[in-house]
């Protein structure tokens, strides 16, 4: 009984630490119609020392997107694609962002 309440405390402590966080948005061409199929990443930093980018979606054809992830602590989170324009743009943690991309080409 001890080892079971034990581990249940460790799985609650761990699970509030990760806080959901999302992303949607549209990504605009050049011309500044919906581009769809372009992958879409977002990009993980821990205490500005490791960075990781991995695909999390992409555009359908009327160029949106939507991603849904766990978010951990001391952790900071950016959306991007390939030829985004405006390099990213950081992810506010524990809310549904809305942020819409444009391509430079």
């Amino acid at each position: 009984m001890i080892k079971y309440a034990s581990s249940l405390i460790a799985l609650v402590i761990f699970t509030s630490c990760l806080k959901k966080t999302g992303c949607e948005g549209t990504v605009f061409s050049q011309n500044g119609t919906p581009a769809s199929s372009v992958d879409v990443y977002i990009i993980d930093s821990f205490s500005n020392q490791t960075e990781t980018k991995s695909k999390v979606a992409s555009t359908n054809n009327d160029g949106y997107y939507s991603f849904s992830f766990k978010s951990k602590r001391n952790h900071w989170y950016a959306v991007t694609c390939e030829n985004d324009k405006n390099g990213g743009a950081n992810i506010q943690e524990r809310k549904m962002n809305t942020i819409n991309l444009y391509l430079n080409k």
